[in-house]
């Protein structure tokens, strides 16, 4: 967008705001009554947040705390060197130990974030400060920066302005009967300079600052008709002079009072204001040379102030089990906005996982493309789901390593809960196994004796959901020692449509336990009745066996009978874990009783 095309903008934002009926923008639930004790019991104050020290917020959504500037006795360590000014970056910045002038050295400052009551739960911020001395007019100014701030050992800021930055300028003349002046302006790069010597609302009013608000206007107790005001214990008022909750002196008054005109307070609507998403990081109260908006910078207070943060959630579960013996997990991500500020639709999330047995993998978009194009408001989730991964293993952990969220000027915020490892639900597996056999006896001449022979054969099934490898064995015969694998069946579910291929239907498979519906459903092909298999054309279901040899004992009874036993141990390629537990094999045998000598009901009994 052009700079002509933004100022229109800006100037049609302003023009509107300025004749928009606020009504009752700042009546809950704080007191902004120029004094910071509780005199009405529904709202809070700034000694209700303070909380004789403890600094609990009372009802607000984010405090700062009552933030002391230094030492009550001492120098300073918080003043602007000189020449700094609100049109430069803050990277231009410097600051010194030393001391301001007592009408321009702050003693706390303080702010505070609400949602509106009445306001459709607009987003207010109330901030606030208290000073050395009433001598002289008093120009404050309270930054509320998007991207975090700090000022650093030898005299340097680290941080920079982002366009949306907010600065809300409060001037207190000295004057019977005064009005504090209140001006709100943004951070605005396209500004070069002044549009005029009086800019109107919407106008650049100096280099990188552009004007929203002008308005004289004093809160009024709990209430007050416009969305930014200003208020301060004024001389003979009735709050001339007030208790100070928290640690304040001075010169020449009581320790712990504010004399007139030493404290100040005021509030702006975010939201009928500045609108987008409140996002802010840090907060700083300022005070300066004069109204102008190159006015020089005297002291100030820097302190966290974040408004935005968000957790994530997860959960993942094993949903099947895929052809090369890996597992199919289906995972869900939940966003959640767990801050005061909005998530604009344009804010880039991105988000490292790390499978326990599987591949990483990243998930980069923005909220809107994850919540159709809306943003992630405050207390609201968005939920990335319909993703899968592959792992190795059946259950197993998932660890989401990193969540950030990319805010304005490039800065990042991390979620407050990562590094997270949530375990993942393991697919429910049965492996069985099942054998069968037959034998008959028979006698033969070899080497001139007559020797009984045995032949005998039989299938081994998989039929169960995994994959086994197979080893069969026979109680008598040594010869036989074989391996193989099965496949199993194609699995289904038969409440789903279309569950198996054209041709096949879902059909009871196996029985896995006793009661209804305990039972492995697969495909089974319309033409032939067999079960399909998981990997057509592979290892096959079922394996069929077969061998012979001479008994080295004679049978016995009446038949002349003899039994033995073929076993089959199986392991699986498949490493289950989870509700499974370690497969480490999977045993069945098949024991037959061979006679030599059936009996026969239909035969002539002996003579």
């Amino acid at each position: 967008m052009n700079r002509a095309n933004c100022k229109s903008l800006i100037t049609s934002i302003a023009i509107a705001v300025s004749v928009m009926t606020f009504g009752n923008a700042m009546a809950e639930p704080f007191e902004l009554d120029g004094n910071p004790i509780v005199d009405d019991n529904t709202l809070d104050d700034w000694a209700s947040l303070y909380d004789s020290g403890n600094n609990t917020g009372g009802n607000s959504l984010k405090f700062t705390g009552i933030v002391p500037d230094g030492p009550i006795n001492g120098a300073d360590s918080s003043i602007f060197t000189g020449g700094r000014k609100d049109i430069q970056d803050v990277s231009q910045w410097g600051h010194k130990s030393g001391s301001s002038p007592d009408k321009d050295e702050i003693i706390n400052a303080y702010a505070a974030a609400y949602r509106g009551q009445d306001t459709n739960g607009d987003l207010i911020i109330y901030f606030g400060a208290d000073r050395t001395t009433n001598v002289g007019d008093a120009f404050l100014g309270f930054w509320f920066f998007k991207n975090p701030i700090d000022d650093l050992q030898g005299g340097s800021f680290d941080g920079m302005h982002t366009e949306g930055d907010v600065l809300v300028l409060a001037n207190f003349p000295q004057a019977n009967n005064a009005t504090p002046e209140v001006l709100v302006v943004l951070w605005d790069p396209s500004c070069s300079k002044a549009d005029s010597n009086n800019p109107a609302e919407g106008d650049c009013a100096a280099k990188n600052l552009r004007l929203i608000k002008k308005n004289q206007a004093t809160c009024n107790g709990g209430g007050v008709g416009n969305a930014a005001c200003a208020v301060t214990n004024a001389e003979d008022g009735p709050n001339d002079p007030t208790a100070a909750p928290w640690q304040f002196e001075f010169k020449g008054a009581a320790l712990n009072e504010f004399p007139y005109e030493t404290f100040y307070e005021g509030g702006i609507n975010i939201t009928q204001l500045i609108g987008g998403e409140g996002c802010f990081s840090s907060f700083m109260a300022e005070t300066r040379s004069s109204s102008s908006f190159t006015a020089s910078l005297k002291d100030y207070v820097l302190e966290d102030f974040n408004l935005c943060s968000f957790a994530v959630a997860k959960r993942c579960k094993v949903v099947d089990l895929n052809s090369d013996n890996t597992f199919k997990v289906d995972y869900e991500i939940d966003i959640i906005n767990t801050g005061v500020g909005e998530f604009t639709a344009d804010k880039i999330l991105v988000i490292e996982d790390e499978p326990s047995n599987g591949t990483p993998f990243t998930i980069n978009n923005t909220l809107g493309n994850l919540n159709d194009g809306t943003p992630l408001s405050a207390d609201e989730t968005i939920t990335i789901s319909g993703r899968s991964f592959t792992s190795t293993i059946n259950g197993g952990t998932n660890t989401i390593t990193s969540a950030t969220i990319q805010l304005a000027g490039g800065d990042v915020l991390s979620a407050t809960n990562v590094p997270l490892t949530v375990a993942c639900d393991s697919l429910p597996l049965s492996p069985l196994l099942t054998i069968n056999k037959s034998c008959e006896l028979s006698l033969e001449a070899t080497s001139g004796l007559i020797a009984v022979k045995k032949n005998y054969g039989g299938t081994v099934c998989n039929t169960g959901d995994i994959p086994l490898d197979v080893t069969l064995t026979d109680s008598d015969d040594v010869t036989l020692n074989e391996s193989f694998s099965l496949d199993y069946a194609k699995r289904c579910d038969p409440l789903q449509t279309n569950a198996c291929g054209t041709g096949e239907t879902c059909t009871q498979y196996t029985q896995i336990a006793e009661g209804p519906d305990m039972f492995l459903y697969a495909c089974q092909d319309d033409g032939t009745g067999e079960f399909v298999e998981t990997i057509p054309g592979g290892d096959g279901l079922c394996y069929d066996y077969s061998g012979e040899y001479n008994p080295d004992t004679l049978p016995t009874g009446e038949s002349y009978s003899l039994s033995n036993t073929a076993n089959a141990k199986a392991t699986s390629p498949v490493v289950p874990g989870g509700d499974l537990g370690d497969l480490t094999s999977l045993g069945e045998s098949a024991t037959t009783m061979c006679q030599l000598c059936p009996e026969c009901e239909d035969c002539e009994p002996k003579q």
